[in-house]
């Protein structure tokens, strides 16, 4: 591809041009904006991927309550 300056172009391949370079742009602002709320996320310690990270000891917090609520097998109940 030839190297042309802006001048030399007709109206047409002007607005191409224009149109082209302000959609790279967009794209580039869009991915810039990803990066940014990804990094925002990693640095409160959320996954990067928008799934929050399980905080320490509320697996076991969780298990813990939910081996105190199962049903105790009745008597002549199978277990």
């Amino acid at each position: 591809m030839r190297l042309q300056y802006l001048g030399d172009l007709s109206p047409t391949e002007l607005l191409l041009t224009v149109h082209e370079a302000m959609e790279r742009r967009r794209a580039l602002q869009q991915k810039e904006r990803v990066v940014a709320a990804m990094r925002a996320e990693r640095d409160r310690k959320l996954n990067p991927f928008l799934l929050p990270a399980v905080p320490e000891g509320l697996r076991e917090q969780v298990e813990r309550l939910a081996s105190q609520t199962r049903k105790k097998p009745r008597s002549g109940e199978p277990q």
